[in-house]
């Protein structure tokens, strides 16, 4: 497997500069997102498709009438691998016996893209076992070993294949069940009961085949991160369950279990990507971490991760209202977010480099921040007091929301592509963000802080249903792949280290959330998988080094100071062949002046032959001048052998500061004189600046910025960011005055700096924070409940689904909500919806 390493670059003098080294071919390494275990995601990832299979669905069948219908009032009893130990029976209004019946659903509602052929279930215990929808039985009968069997024809369709139990011995109940996919090229896999340790692979071969290439495997949804219910390591997946499918309806989120992922890791020689449960105790942490270092192979890293997009408030993402509510507890009074999700996250990292011991090595910790946001990595990192190893971001690329605004039915395909490609470099610009923020660390720790990717691509989920289907089949268009090409090897110039695409697999079909799926099923023609065969040609390096040449050039140390002549650092980066040396050209400008200011710079840099990284420093001139902040701005020109991205990937400004000050001036401070402000009653918090130790007889005029805070403009009255002296004055103050909004919200913060750019003045405490507590009540919580659990066909007598929810009845709610059951929606009854509409007042 092709591996990027790296180390630390330490910057000398411009004749001695020590670049960053590539080891190998490629300068990035290339992963993949896996998919969840659901029966309705066409991954194939198991050769028994039972571990797909959906957590057991009640039905009622009335023995009079002999009517079967869906009953999910009714819960399904199991021991403690999921297995059914007892079916329920009772006694209707009219003195009919009902008998509650089970059954599972495996590859439905996928467009039938899974494998047709003979299926082979088998089963132990006494009962009644049935299939249907898409399989048909041929046989059945006894194993030498006394295992149920049967034989099934299977036509794959949109339904999936069936499998009920419709009578049960409690004595002897169902269990062991599993259903193995037809031969793959001549190799069977009936009865494969795969444990740690067998010398077969549990995972279908044509699985293993598409994701050979990728040299990282994020396990992201496959965990179910982001709706996780796992505390301890007793709520682990066990490899003994019944299936490794969860993440339905009333189904306990734990994912898929730690043995089968390292199992997949070792088999294909990828490096891992685990994602922490937000709510894991330490047992769960150093239990899984403690596994992962005695069965993961000796030459394989692991990343880890702490949940996944923490900042995320979107529908399904549970981890920022958990942050949420941990922060109005007790014990985190006067944590902001950021401390508190760098402080689990630190105890994490401790758990698994205390697992790993001597081959801590081997854990790379990540802090995920926002691609559009890098303040929020650098909020995070911080308070992370230098335990982690590599910031992570998700660079997508998609149309701008005021594009999607204007798209209607008739926007076509090539217009969306054309918006693509023009935001193609608005990527590079989110790499280049998080670099700085890196190299700043890199220099702080004294070793390497890489940037990585955990998710990227193309982004074009639709935010109106009028242009799902253009964007979908956008998404699918042969165009794409010169887009993706373009995209990965503008963020490989932007110095990316690893990029780990979002996501392998997807059904073909437009949808409210998109599609990111690389493939439809393993078994799609590569030929129409256009992205995918871009990220193997990345995998192996040849979209890379049969590719352009491209540079970017970025601030890695953005200050020089006179005093000392501490110098300011501009990083060079070059992504494509790097196999020969490259020398490029660039211009300087800005207000400082060469030669007077800094010392005078060459105009070129060279790249050694394997080396993507260039640092150069820029050393100021220590003069006597009282002078503000001076720039050194860098334009990369055109050249032989390399191209320029265009926009702010071509340019870099470093400023300089000057150590030198008018006589007598005054050192000016910011405190927060009262500290917290609070929606209720709109009490204010209040700032003081104040000026000392100098010539105070003289007016005074001090600029101040915001600080990187998590309050916005509407949540306070506005305030200046200028203060003005009187003469003789030494205090002035500014009052932060909440707005009483109805919205429910963290404790918010507003951050006050002193503008450093001043000959005028010193700078004492350069920056304070004033808090707004918020004053409204949590959201509701909402449930649904079936209040008719019974539909007939006869009269089209419908059921009725209740939606309620509690907390506040202001304003309307929309919930959006999933559709299972074995009916398919639109065929088998009228077509709903998806989301329906609380009235507001009404509960």
């Amino acid at each position: 497997m092709i591996r990027r390493t790296s180390r630390r670059h330490n910057v000398g003098t411009e004749q001695s500069l020590e670049p960053r080294v590539v080891m190998s071919a490629t300068p990035m390494q290339v992963g993949i997102n896996l998919d969840n275990v659901r029966e309705y995601l066409p991954n194939w990832m198991f050769t028994d498709a039972f571990q797909h299979s959906r957590p057991w669905i009640s039905h009622s069948y009335n023995t009079s009438t002999r009517q079967f219908s869906f009953n999910n009032s009714t819960p399904v009893a199991v021991d403690e691998q999921g297995w059914p130990t007892q079916l329920a029976s009772w006694t209707n209004a009219s003195g009919q016996r009902i008998e509650q019946r089970i059954g599972t659903l495996m590859f439905r509602e996928i467009n039938g893209q899974y494998p047709a052929g003979v299926y082979r279930a088998e089963w132990d215990g006494s009962g009644d076992v049935v299939f249907g929808m898409d399989a048909r039985e041929i046989s059945r009968g006894l194993t030498p070993e006394g295992h149920h069997f049967a034989l099934l024809n299977v036509l794959p369709g949109n339904q999936g294949i069936y499998l009920g139990i419709n009578s049960l011995n409690p004595a002897d109940p169902i269990r062991d069940v599993h259903v193995w996919m037809p031969d793959h090229n001549g190799q069977s896999f009936a009865g494969q009961r795969w444990q740690p340790g067998a010398d077969f692979s549990p995972f279908h071969p044509l699985f293993k085949e598409r994701l050979e290439e990728f040299g990282i495997l994020r396990f992201m949804q496959t965990m179910e991160t982001n709706t996780s219910d796992i505390r301890s390591w007793t709520d682990r997946r066990e490899v003994t369950d019944a299936r490794q499918s969860s993440g339905q309806i009333n189904s306990f989120a734990n994912g898929l279990s730690v043995e089968y992922m390292v199992q997949l890791a070792n088999e294909l020689d990828a490096d891992p990507w685990f994602n922490m449960p937000h709510m894991a105790d330490d047992s769960y942490v150093s239990g899984f971490a403690s596994y992962v270092r005695e069965h993961l192979e000796p030459d394989r890293n692991v990343y880890v991760e702490w949940s996944n997009e923490i900042w995320n408030g979107a529908a399904g993402f549970e981890a920022a209202p958990w942050i949420a509510s941990q922060l109005r507890l007790p014990e985190n009074s006067g944590l902001t977010t950021w401390q508190y999700v760098a402080r689990e996250t630190a105890r994490d990292f401790n758990l698994w480099t205390q697992a790993f011991g001597s081959q801590a090595g081997r854990v790379v910790r990540t802090v995920g921040g926002q691609a559009v946001n890098p303040w929020i990595a650098e909020r995070i990192v911080e308070n992370m007091n230098g335990r982690f190893d590599a910031i992570t971001i998700a660079p997508y690329f998609g149309p701008s929301l005021a594009q999607r605004a204007a798209y209607t039915a008739d926007t076509t395909v090539d217009q969306v592509l054309d918006d693509l490609r023009g935001n193609l470099v608005y990527a590079t610009q989110s790499v280049l963000a998080h670099q700085r923020l890196a190299d700043e660390y890199s220099r702080t720790l004294n070793r390497d802080i890489r940037v990585l990717a955990y998710e990227g691509g193309p982004h074009l989920n639709p935010t109106s249903p009028v242009h799902s289907n253009v964007l979908h089949q956008a998404t699918k268009s042969p165009e794409m792949a010169e887009l993706q090409r373009d995209y990965m090897q503008q963020i490989n110039a932007g110095g990316l280290d690893s990029y780990v695409h979002y996501r392998f697999s997807d059904v073909d079909r437009p949808s409210q959330y998109g599609h990111f799926g690389v493939l439809t099923s393993p078994a799609q023609p590569l030929s129409e998988a256009h992205i995918y065969r871009e990220l193997l040609d990345a995998a192996d390096g040849t979209l890379f080094t049969d590719g352009p040449t491209l540079v970017t050039v970025n601030a890695a140390d953005s200050l020089a100071f006179e005093a000392g002549r501490e110098r300011a650092v501009f990083r060079f980066n070059r992504g494509g062949n790097l196999t020969q040396p490259l020398t490029v050209s660039y211009a300087t400008s800005g207000t400082a002046t060469s030669g007077s200011d800094f010392n005078a710079l060459s105009g070129t840099v060279t790249f050694p032959a394997n080396e993507n990284t260039v640092y150069l420093p820029m050393i100021p001139v220590d003069d006597s001048l009282v002078e503000a902040q001076e720039t050194v701005t860098i334009r990369l020109n055109p050249g032989a052998g390399y191209s320029l991205i265009g926009g702010t990937t071509g340019t870099a400004t470093v400023s300089i500061v000057s150590n030198d000050l008018v006589t007598g001036a005054p050192t000016v401070s910011i405190v927060a004189n009262d500290p917290v402000a609070s929606e209720a009653n709109r009490d204010p918090g209040v700032f003081v600046v104040s000026r000392a130790n100098g010539d105070i007889s003289r007016p005074l005029t001090v600029g101040l910025a915001y600080g990187y805070q998590t309050a916005s403009a509407g949540d306070y009255d506005a305030i200046s960011l200028r203060v003005d002296f009187a003469a003789g004055e030494t205090t002035r103050t500014i009052v932060v005055r909440p707005v009483d909004d109805n919205l429910v919200e963290n404790t918010e913060n507003v951050i006050l700096a002193i503008n450093p750019n001043s000959a005028l003045y010193r700078v004492g405490n350069p920056r304070a924070t004033v808090n707004i507590i918020d004053n409204d009540t949590p959201l509701s919580v909402v449930s649904i409940a079936a209040s008719d659990n019974s539909a007939s066909e006869s009269g089209r007598e419908s059921g009725t689904f209740t939606v309620t929810r509690t907390g506040s009845s202001n304003g309307a709610l929309t919930v959006g909500y999933s559709i299972l059951g074995t009916a398919a929606n639109g065929f088998d009854y009228d077509r709903i919806s998806g989301t329906v509409t609380i009235p507001s007042g009404a509960l």
